[in-house]
């Protein structure tokens, strides 16, 4: 153990340090493995050498500061996550796996002072079919799920992201204009861009007979090709339904538009259904002594 603390530079004195590295490393080894046991160590001879780890704080010398200072901490504002609940993202747990987001600012139970917590708690797809907490909002960590080809690694991912059973019919052929879930040009957000489907049931020769086919191979209209892991709306939609552009509440089935002859639709994304509607509320249409 003496020289652990040399080949980390000697943070281990640094009690948050230490925490987010013991944190990490256990989110990466599933909560077991040589990895947990040596932040776990790490941990144990920081915390001897200190009776009681430093707080954040400016007024520790204060008791009631002392007291304090771990509620004061967790009732301040949230931070902005870049997920919210039932987000799908893929999680870094030593390999990459697909999953759902749960939870978000989860207080990390092994904190003793109560300022730090987890960004998210996901509950991954089987056959891991676990919840894990994510130590960090870094792609090193945790990033969407979308249709991936325009960064590095796009087949991989897509191997880690096909589930367990495809669908029997797809919902597009050869040559059908769609919109795809994929990442924003800095690969922290998600967007829709506009391609023509140029393949179906693809086989990934990368793969070597790993996995399955892709439902879809898809020249976006950017030149660049992606690949639809998955028939379903979050990731690919019939461009008539979804123009490009920001991809908000992506799990988000059915919508609404205003056609330019002013009369309102109900979409469904899914069987990409159109039917007419009632038009929105308009504030003028309210009642007044409502």
């Amino acid at each position: 153990m003496s020289s652990l603390p040399v080949l980390l530079g000697g943070f281990v004195e640094d009690y948050a340090v230490l925490g987010v590295l013991r944190t990490y490393l256990r989110f990466c080894s599933g909560e077991s493995g040589l990895a947990f046991e040596m932040a776990a160590a790490l941990q144990a001879d920081s915390l001897a050498a200190s009776a009681e780890p430093p707080l954040p704080s400016t007024s520790e010398s204060d008791p009631l500061t002392r007291t304090r200072m771990p509620a004061l901490q967790r009732s301040l504002p949230k931070r902005a996550w870049r997920f919210s609940p039932f987000d799908r993202v893929v999680c870094n747990i030593g390999q990459w796996a697909p999953g759902t987001v749960e939870q978000l600012d989860v207080p990390d139970p092994d904190d003793p002072t109560g300022s730090r917590s987890f960004p998210y708690v996901v509950q991954l797809d089987p056959p891991v079919g676990r919840l894990v907490s994510v130590p960090a909002d870094h792609n090193s960590c945790i990033r969407p799920e979308v249709c991936f080809g325009k960064k590095v690694g796009a087949a991989w991912f897509t191997l880690a992201c096909l589930p367990v059973q495809q669908s029997t019919t797809l919902r597009f052929g050869v040559g059908d204009r769609v919109a795809c879930a994929v990442e924003d040009a800095e690969g922290e957000l998600t967007m829709w861009e506009a391609g023509t489907v140029e393949a179906v049931r693809t086989i990934i020769e990368e793969w070597e007979g790993e996995g399955g086919p892709v439902p879809f191979r898809v020249r976006l209209d950017s030149g660049i090709t992606v690949l639809v892991h998955r028939d379903v709306h979050w990731l690919v939609r019939d461009l008539a339904l979804q123009p490009p552009g920001p991809r908000n509440n992506a799990r988000q089935r059915f919508g609404k538009r205003q056609r330019d002859d002013s009369v309102w639709e109900d979409l469904d994304h899914e069987t990409r259904n159109v039917r007419q509607c009632a038009p929105l509320l308009q504030c003028g249409d309210c009642d007044e002594d409502e």
